[in-house]
C-alpha cells in the first residue's frame, strides 16, 4: 500500500468506514473503495474534502504531498 493510501485508510477509520467517508465528502462507498484499491492518485479537491471530514487528522499534504505542504 502506498504512503498516501495508508493515510486514506486512516481517514476511513477515523470517520467510521468507507460509506461514512463517502457520505462526508459527497461520494459513494464504491468511490472510496476505488481510491483505496485502484487509484494512482487522489484528486486535490478530494484531498481537501478528506482533510475537512477528518478535522485535519489526515491532511491534504499527506494525501497529495506533490502539490500541498504541511502547515508550519
Amino acid at each position: 500500500m502506498t504512503h498516501w493510501k495508508m493515510h486514506l485508510q486512516k481517514a476511513v477509520d477515523i470517520v467510521g468506514g468507507q460509506k461514512a467517508l463517502g457520505d462526508a465528502i459527497g461520494k459513494s462507498q464504491q468511490y472510496i473503495w476505488n481510491l483505496i484499491n485502484d487509484a494512482k492518485v487522489v484528486k486535490a479537491e478530494i484531498a481537501i474534502q478528506i482533510e475537512t471530514a477528518t478535522d485535519g487528522k489526515v491532511t491534504r499534504a499527506q494525501l497529495r504531498p506533490d502539490i500541498f505542504t504541511e502547515a508550519a
